[in-house]
């Protein structure tokens, strides 16, 4: 009699155990499930990005998702992978030393890769006649320092513009032009303005726009 309760007791704790890893499996799937499916709703896109041309992937080109504000940068292969929630977007793509492109309407599907491959064309500079005017400004002392960065309110001031014309030159605002180019240009400038002023004559720029930083007052 004591042998068969024994076993009754191992048989009925055996199978308690059973329906308790049973239990806790399947509330597992209920509270993981959920989480799976919301992670499923986020897709990709992805592809790589070519020169044009010569047919070489870009590297370092960003690409952009102007809904979302989020994006990524080429990899040395070219390739860049971006997670997205469903819908559709507009992207661009860029890079120092090509033609941007946008893409319109790309349309991502909830749990599918979209692959975009863009192909970017090489901006192309006419080298020759950069390197020519920058000798000719400086043949004539109308020396230029050119950039595309409108945050200089300085630049607008007679006292701002009287410093650099110690140096032997002025800057220029110029964003028509590619900035490729005008680094052809400015670097003809930059080696005609230290064998002018010196080696260290930056330094001393920038220590006499601190100096009279007081005196210049910013336009209203």
């Amino acid at each position: 009699m004591e042998r068969n309760n024994g076993i009754s007791h191992l048989f009925y704790t055996r199978i308690h155990s059973i329906f308790y890893c049973a239990f806790v499996w399947l509330a597992y799937l209920i509270l993981a499930v959920p989480c799976i499916a919301q992670q499923n709703t986020y897709s990709h896109v992805l592809g790589k990005v070519i020169d044009e041309n010569t047919r070489r992937p870009i590297a370092g080109a960003s690409v952009l998702v102007k809904e979302e504000k989020i994006g990524d940068a080429t990899d040395l292969t070219g390739r860049y992978d971006i997670i997205l929630p469903p819908g559709t977007f507009t992207i661009n793509v860029s890079h120092p030393h090509y033609q941007s492109s946008r893409r319109d309407c790309v349309t991502v599907r909830e749990g599918k890769k979209t692959v975009l491959n863009v192909s970017l064309l090489p901006i192309l500079i006419d080298t020759l006649y950069w390197k020519a005017k920058a000798e000719s400004d400086i043949a004539v002392g109308d020396v230029h320092i050119y950039s595309c960065d409108t945050r200089m309110p300085l630049t607008r001031t007679g006292l701002f513009d009287s410093i650099l014309r110690k140096y032997g030159f002025s800057y220029r605002n110029n964003c028509k032009d590619p900035i490729e180019a005008l680094k052809v240009y400015n670097k003809i400038v930059y080696r005609y303005l230290e064998i002018r002023n010196g080696p260290d004559w930056e330094k001393r720029l920038y220590d006499d726009l601190r100096k009279n930083s007081q005196k210049i007052r910013s336009p209203r």
